[in-house]
């Protein structure tokens, strides 16, 4: 009779258990017990079975109307007391009453309250279709994200703008284009090139529709302004305004202006010979990109037996130049009385730390000014070079790294760099040589070529030929004819970030 009683209550709590598994933790306990008992080996005696189906019983109703949820302390320790259950220990059934009880928290569940645990649960299961909920693209920030990281070319974030009003609000924003300026700051495409002439026009080189207006970088004279630019660098043209005795630092996308006096440690020798120099940009931790410096670098041939080089620096984060620099030239590269001249037939070459000019006149060699170690050093090139009168060449970054020499004879290029042994001993050796002619399938018997400009960054070379421009990719030998007709001059390659129309 004993088993029999026992098994009807057994099988009726198993019965209420499966009808109300979804909310209540109760049905669950038998489920335990078991569990641990089986794991530790033993099976619940008949007298630990009677008292939990006659307390589950009893309990039952009372039990599940109480909150659902249950503390992990409290868990942790019905299941130690459960566990002792399993291993013969001794407890009345009172206690074992007392011991589902724990298994709630004290606060009765109101209607209202269930109704909503139903609801929620019936929300889990039939979750949001994703139409309701909210598209990435609604969020200003993600969007924001999104669109900084657009391909830097001038059509990108114009076309982004005509999508809907609120994308165009978004993109116009100033706080954005400057965001936009400095994710891309790294990489910014070629837009194109400044003739080095008084008049400073710019000449677009890339193709619809992301080039650029010719007349959209015009920089405006005063009276008695004579402009020769000096190089660009950064998103920066540097000019020198000779008559005024003065540096112009120019942004033509923003179309900030920066005027500052020569230095007079310098100037009283560029009344005499020419003067050349450098812009940059500063690269300091979390620096926002306003910062520059420029280096200024000239000639000192007041004393017949010691020519000298000079450099200065300025800063915009002092506000002023710094000390001047100097160093001897070697007196036994000197090739005729002739002043020494620092020359400006090409702008200087950004290596690493250091800046590099091409020295002419009576010598025929390269200055470098280390922006670490403020320092001046004159670095001869290759003897035969001079023995063979081939002074045409220009300063590069050499593959790989390091100080390059690009050297031109007729139709071809050699491209050389300099290596130092372990003792410190400088030489040049022979990389490359690349014929022009047959890159590009122009017959060499009829024109001839010459290399205007030099962009140092990705080592793009503009091959002009019969009013004909390409540029060259020196490491990839991609080549692009350029539309029209070009002038020879002297061409300074401008990189910059720059959105039509924003």
């Amino acid at each position: 009779m004993e088993h029999n009683w026992f098994d009807a209550n057994i099988w009726h709590c198993q019965y209420l258990a499966n009808q109300q598994l979804a909310i209540s933790k109760v049905a669950n306990s038998w489920q335990l017990f078991v569990r641990l008992a089986s794991k530790h080996g033993s099976q619940p005696s008949t007298g630990q079975n009677l008292a939990f189906a006659n307390c589950w019983h009893v309990n039952f109703w009372h039990q599940t109307n109480y909150a659902h949820d249950t503390h992990p302390c409290a868990r942790k320790k019905i299941q130690k007391d459960f566990l002792s259950v399993t291993l013969g220990r001794s407890i009345s059934t009172f206690h074992f009453g007392l011991l589902l009880l724990r298994l709630h928290l004290p606060h009765p569940v109101q209607p209202a309250q269930r109704h909503e645990q139903r609801r929620r649960r019936r929300r889990r299961r039939h979750p949001q279709p994703p139409s309701l909920a909210m598209r990435p693209l609604e969020d200003d920030d993600l969007l924001g994200e999104i669109l900084v990281r657009l391909p830097p070319q001038p059509s990108s974030l114009p076309r982004a703008s005509a999508v809907c009003k609120r994308w165009r609000l978004l993109v116009s924003d100033p706080g954005f284009s400057r965001r936009f300026r400095i994710h891309h700051r790294r990489s910014p495409p070629l837009l194109g090139f400044f003739r080095r002439n008084d008049a400073l026009p710019f000449v677009p080189t890339l193709d619809a529709p992301d080039c650029v207006s010719r007349g959209r970088f015009s920089l405006q004279r005063g009276d008695g302004d004579q402009f020769m630019s000096l190089g660009c660098r950064h998103g920066l043209l540097l000019v020198f305004n000779k008559p005024k005795n003065q540096i112009l630092v120019w942004d033509p996308v923003t179309g900030d202006q920066h005027r500052l006096d020569v230095p007079p440690g310098v100037a009283v020798h560029a009344e005499k010979t020419t003067i050349n120099g450098a812009v940059l940009r500063g690269r300091a931790a979390g620096d926002d990109a306003q910062h520059f410096k420029v280096v200024l670098a000239v000639a000192d041939n007041d004393d017949e037996q010691h020519h000298r080089a000079l450099a200065c620096v300025y800063s915009s984060e002092t506000g002023a130049w710094g000390d001047l620099v100097s160093t001897q030239l070697p007196p036994d590269v000197l090739m005729s009385d002739a002043p020494t001249l620092v020359s400006t037939d090409k702008p200087a070459v950004l290596v690493g730390d250091s800046f590099y000019w091409k020295l002419a006149g009576n010598m025929d060699g390269i200055l470098k000014f280390d922006l670490e170690k403020q320092s001046l050093a004159v670095i001869r090139v290759p003897v035969h070079i001079l023995e063979e009168g081939q002074y045409m060449f220009l300063i590069m970054r050499a593959e790989g790294g390091g100080l390059g020499l690009l050297i031109q004879t007729d139709c071809s290029i050699q491209l050389w760099k300099m290596k130092t042994d372990c003792d410190g001993v400088a030489s040049w050796g022979l990389g490359r040589t690349i014929e022009l002619d047959k890159l590009l399938s122009l017959n060499s018997e009829e024109t001839d070529m010459l290399i205007p400009g030099l962009e140092e960054e990705n080592n793009v070379v503009f091959v002009w030929t019969d009013h004909i421009v390409f540029t060259v990719h020196l490491e990839s030998m991609k080549f692009k004819k350029l539309s029209g007709t070009y002038p020879l001059s002297h061409y300074h390659p401008f990189r910059s970030v720059y959105a039509a129309g924003i």
